[in-house]
């Protein structure tokens, strides 16, 4: 089997921690983010995890291929409720983890970001102009701070549903954090660092700063 991503990409993330946890022998192939070509010949739009079967069938939607690759055998993922107050706060820092986070992808040493051809794909499907994406990086500071606010709702809720088994909260949770990382000086509280940490270490998927 092969997996086409972007190392960048949350939901290819996704399904990295069930490959890894489950130990799957499955080929990972970073596409170049401006390559349309090659998603596109294989379902018929540009977008990415796509898997390929064993039977040569290309499968898109990180969820789906989840749920395929996790019942291949003796399924690992036996909680698939999403819970909806994390839902919800991943809701309410969309927009910031954008402006804050998505600059700092492009600026990191991504192998879909090894061309300038392919970096200016991703600053102009994102930001529209490499000034809008340098405004946000002029804002730092501001945008920190209004994520350090919305810690202690993650910390709460993280509180009340801690469990080593990996779940589909986790899934959904983890890819995004980690994204966060990027930004060197995140400072999330103590519970919400030792779950990064775990999950981190569990699954061979490193934080980045």
């Amino acid at each position: 089997m092969q997996l086409y991503l972007y190392e960048h990409c949350p939901f290819c993330v996704r399904v990295l921690m069930l490959i890894n946890a489950k130990q799957l022998d499955v080929e990972l192939k970073v596409l170049l983010n401006d390559d349309v070509d090659t998603p596109t010949s294989l379902i018929g739009q540009k977008m990415v995890p796509i898997l390929i079967t064993d039977a040569g069938k290309a499968m898109p939607e990180s969820l789906d291929i989840i749920h395929y690759l996790d019942h291949l055998d003796e399924p690992l993922i036996t909680d698939t409720s999403i819970n909806p107050a994390i839902q919800a706060w991943l809701s309410d820092v969309a927009s910031i983890n954008r402006q804050l986070i998505y600059p700092r992808m492009v600026q990191h040493n991504f192998p879909e970001f090894e061309t300038q051809a392919a970096r200016d794909y991703f600053i102009h499907k994102k930001f529209g102009d490499h000034a809008q994406m340098q405004a946000h990086l002029d804002n730092t500071e501001a945008l920190a701070e209004e994520l350090q606010r919305h810690w202690p709702a993650l910390e709460t809720i993280l509180s009340t549903c801690e469990n080593n088994a990996l779940c589909m909260t986790d899934i959904i949770l983890f890819p995004v954090l980690r994204n966060m990382s990027l930004y060197s000086e995140l400072n999330p509280p103590v519970a919400v660092k030792h779950y990064m940490d775990r999950l981190a270490n569990s699954l061979s998927l490193g934080l980045y700063s």
